[in-house]
């Protein structure tokens, strides 16, 4: 596991041990080590293998989840449907902000010079595609994660 990934990881573990109304739930799901997961960067599986799956809920609602891709896309299910390539990406996570339907995902016929597959966005507000065009912002899990985990917390 990325140092800087266990690093970010304890940084949010202690910041939401020091809010009262907050609680860090982590869960693990049996993997299947086939179908959809057979196409996920090694580095989110090495994730979910160490941590599972996590939220932070705070006042009854749920913060930076990191969930089980096939229930994050039957949940937003209407909004992948109307993307015509949204066979081309796998949703890991929701986007924090006002809108249930954002999407973080794996870009499947994209990868990294690590092999790892680049991250892309999916808005329920954007013309019905997911941009698959390589990005000099393209990061990977690792980054992300840390990324998410940093904004979340205001480091």
């Amino acid at each position: 596991m990325d140092l800087k990934v266990k690093q970010a990881v304890e940084k949010l573990k202690k910041w939401v041990n020091n809010n009262d109304k907050m609680e860090l739930v982590f869960y693990k799901e049996d993997i299947p080590k086939d179908g959809l997961y057979s196409e996920l960067p090694p580095s989110f599986i090495e994730f979910i293998d160490d941590y599972g799956f996590f939220y932070v809920e705070y006042y009854g609602e749920k913060f930076i989840e990191l969930m089980p891709p096939e229930l994050l896309i039957d949940a937003g299910l209407e909004t992948f449907e109307r993307y015509s390539n949204a066979e081309q990406a796998i949703a890991f996570q929701r986007i924090d902000n006002d809108a249930v339907d954002n999407f973080y995902c794996f870009n499947k016929n994209f990868k990294l010079d690590d092999d790892e597959n680049a991250i892309v966005y999916a808005y329920h507000d954007e013309p019905p595609f997911i941009p698959m065009e390589k990005s000099s912002d393209d990061i990977n899990f690792s980054t992300h994660i840390v990324e998410v985990i940093e904004d979340f917390i205001g480091s």
